[in-house]
């Protein structure tokens, strides 16, 4: 909401500090209107709570010696690091979320995302099966993720 009412002109408006009483009064109903305004619609809380699960700073994890390249070996254990990661989907694309960062990939890649974000670690062989994705398709994905920290190796290959 605070984003939202950063849009507002009379919100950023100086604060008539030094102003007649009038003046600041007229400020107050103006600022009053608007924040009533951003409260009554009811998706506030809705936007509210994405924001927070997607900015949440989640937990780092170095991957090492995989900062980057992740091998496609199918006993290689992953997990995501952002606790609180959204995913959204729309006709084109899947959006992950998380960390105050967004990462668009292709519709296929959904079910890995989603099976990433369930919690337990998975290996890049059950994400494989769940996305119907090659080995070597799902560690770019995996690959990509780990180099910003939205994913930790937690396991080698087996």
């Amino acid at each position: 909401m605070c984003e939202d009412l950063r849009a507002s002109v009379t919100v950023r408006a100086d604060v008539p500090r030094f102003g007649t009483q009038e003046e600041r009064a007229d400020y107050l109903a103006a600022v009053r209107k608007d924040v009533l305004a951003a409260l009554g619609d009811p998706a506030v809380l809705d936007r509210w709570e994405r924001t927070l699960d997607a900015t949440h700073p989640g937990r780092p994890r170095l991957s090492l010696p995989h900062r980057t390249a992740i091998p496609p070996e199918p006993g290689t254990t992953v997990q995501a690091a952002v606790p609180r990661a959204r995913i959204d989907q729309n006709d084109e694309a899947v959006t992950f979320a998380g960390a105050g960062n967004e990462w668009t990939f292709p519709l296929p890649v959904a079910p890995l995302l989603r099976l990433l974000t369930g919690g337990p670690p998975a290996t890049l062989a059950d994400l494989a099966a769940a996305s119907n994705l090659t080995l070597v398709q799902v560690a770019e994905v995996v690959s990509a993720l780990v180099a910003v920290q939205a994913v930790a190796v937690v396991g080698g290959s087996s």
